[in-house]
């Protein structure tokens, strides 16, 4: 008998799903092991209950997901997909996490478990009564939740009449374990939590923080009276011996009275004393703190500059939009949905689809693979404000009333009612130039009769023309022109390969010039170090190699002139760069290459 050859079924997305225990028989169940716990992954949510930034980071890609909306898709017998209308699917697609408002929450903890740890469990309730409760589903992260047998366990406490399916993110080594972005940035986080602990340290040790004072011991102190309380219903008064001990009794001594009251002498005169002449000026203070704390501000800004980087978002997201403008926060949002938010959505989208759609649908529809979820995107992006031309098309009756109160801002309870239209319609018949027959027509139609016979056949004159929405105020982003896009993105885009360029060069100074010591980030090193126009040969060496990536733009081999002539004036004058003098340098550069 020849033998069968596997058929392994070809799959346009990842399916990134694993059914554990949900709508499978007891015997598979008791079978099915959940994956084992990564460490990584315990580690990545002790740093996220410890680093404010990081925690921010997540808690954003979390905020930005739960404005999808999920939809239940069918593909038509062409191929192509549109929204159901299967009421199997629907209802399925409706139960899900409790309905609508409950798919909110979930996707926000789907971004944050999915950013920290790549993935996690959806548990939900095997009780068709609960399935509409969202509190009786959650989401668990991969390392609290334990199986025996049949019994899930969730931090130790047992799950009851529950199921579990693993949404998670495949590494694209080992598709057995899990990735997220945080994985790459453990070191980084690791060591802004010791410059954390560091600062800390710092501010409990009264050693560092007020180093140690030497005396020569040939020094006598003066005898001062002080006041001791024993335990006695009134302290007692003894002279302390002239040592070190003396003079620490009657600093405290002296600084009681004066916090007690300010009005006292003591709390204004100098602490006089006698010491040999011989010894004086030859106390020492030794100080305890080092370089590294002067450097530590600028470190922790560098972390937290790296941990933007390396998240699932522009960095301008968590590091803000200082010195930008309202363009280049307009990419920034286009980017977080574009290169952020959508894969990720289509990751936990084909998770549910394969973990929770499929399995619910199996036997109930024909062919499960005709359905998916997937995810509407359109209420996380900016809306341009299309209100004058809502009103325009409206004007036209190319658009109907709803669309336009919409466009415009306006709910439907703002329509006019029955008897709002009519006034409205006699307003204009009385304040217009019409056919007396068109009036009356049109007034009937609205449910009003005047009972006054048209006797005047007169040519009518020419209507009043309606008020133009040409200057109707605009409140949100203009609309660009395509050369006005592309220069902003050809200005955003070199920023980056500047900012690279720096980099490298630094890296290489540091080599060069011998500064590996250099505390100082790598890109801003040439402000603090003489550069020759002659050092810039070796130190701008193939830092223009990204410059073919926006050909579609601009002709490399112009912008690689241009980028190299910019960068090597600020690095030899040691200037800061800035988008304003890129982009004008940019326009003056490339307009004398054309």
């Amino acid at each position: 008998m020849p033998r069968r050859e596997r058929q392994v079924r070809s799959r346009s997305v990842i399916a990134s799903a694993r059914n554990i225990s949900f709508m499978k028989p007891k015997a598979k169940a008791n079978d099915t092991r959940l994956r084992s716990n990564e460490e990584w992954q315990s580690t990545a949510w002790d740093f996220f209950d410890l680093v404010p930034e990081y925690h921010q980071a997540c808690a954003i890609t979390g905020s930005l997901l739960s404005r999808a909306k999920l939809v239940v898709m069918e593909r038509g017998q062409d191929g192509t997909w549109a929204p159901t209308t299967n009421a199997v699917a629907l209802d399925a697609g409706r139960r899900l996490y409790g309905g609508e408002e409950g798919q909110v929450e979930m996707l926000r903890n789907l971004g944050i478990h999915f950013s920290v740890a790549g993935g996690g469990y959806l548990i939900g309730p095997n009780d068709d009564a609960d399935f509409m409760k969202p509190d009786k589903w959650q989401i668990a992260a991969s390392s609290e939740l334990s199986k025996t047998g049949n019994t899930l366990r969730l931090n130790g406490k047992e799950l009851k009449n529950s199921w579990a399916v693993e949404l998670y993110k495949p590494h694209p080594r080992d598709n057995r374990k899990y990735d997220s972005p945080t994985r790459a940035i453990l070191p980084v986080l690791n060591e802004l939590v010791q410059l954390m602990k560091r600062s800390a340290a710092q501010i409990d040790s009264r050693l560092t923080g007020n180093g140690l004072m030497l005396f020569p011991s040939e020094v006598e102190f003066p005898s001062v009276p002080v006041k001791r309380n024993h335990g006695d219903p009134e302290p007692s008064t003894s002279t302390q011996a002239g040592d070190m001990g003396g003079l620490l009794d009657m600093l405290v001594e002296v600084g009681g009275e004066a916090m007690q009251d300010q009005s006292s002498p003591s709390a204004q005169l100098p602490i006089f004393g006698t010491v040999p002449g011989d010894y004086l000026g030859k106390t020492e203070h030794h100080k305890f703190w080092s370089d590294l704390d002067a450097a530590m501000p600028a470190l922790r800004l560098e972390q937290i500059r790296r941990i933007a980087l390396g998240m699932d978002m522009p960095p301008e997201v968590l590091l803000g939009n200082a010195g930008s403008n309202h363009w280049n926060a307009w990419l920034s949002d286009e980017n977080s949905v574009k290169i952020h938010g959508e894969p990720l959505l289509r990751i936990i989208t084909s998770s549910i689809t394969n973990g929770y759609l499929r399995v619910a649908l199996d036997g109930l529809v024909d062919d499960v693979s005709r359905f998916a979820i997937i995810a509407d995107t359109s209420q996380m992006r900016m809306r341009p404000n299309r209100s004058k031309e809502a009103i325009e098309a409206f004007k036209l009756g190319e658009l109907s009333p709803v669309a336009m109160r919409r466009e415009n801002g306006f709910e439907e309870s703002d329509a006019p009612s029955e008897e709002d239209r009519q006034r409205m319609l006699l307003w204009r018949v009385a304040s217009g130039s019409t056919v007396p027959e068109q009036v009356d027509a049109a007034l009937k139609e609205a449910g009003v009769d005047l009972g006054i016979e048209i006797t005047d056949l007169r040519a009518p004159a020419q209507a009043r023309p309606l008020p133009s929405t040409a200057d109707h105020p605009v409140r949100e982003i203009p609309e660009r022109t395509a050369a006005a896009a592309a220069s902003t993105a050809l200005v955003y885009a070199a920023e980056q390969m500047v900012d690279r360029a720096l980099q490298r060069a630094g890296n290489r100074m540091k080599t060069k010039f011998g500064l590996r010591g250099a505390t100082e980030p790598a890109e801003r090193l040439y402000l603090h170090t003489v550069v020759t126009a002659a050092d810039c040969d070796d130190l701008l060496q193939d830092a223009w190699s990204s410059c073919n990536s926006v050909a579609d733009l601009v002709d490399p081999a112009a912008l690689r002139r241009a980028l190299d002539i910019y960068t090597r004036s600020v690095i030899v004058g040691r200037r800061e760069p800035s988008r304003k003098s890129l982009a004008a340098a940019l326009k003056l550069l490339l307009e004398q290459a054309a």
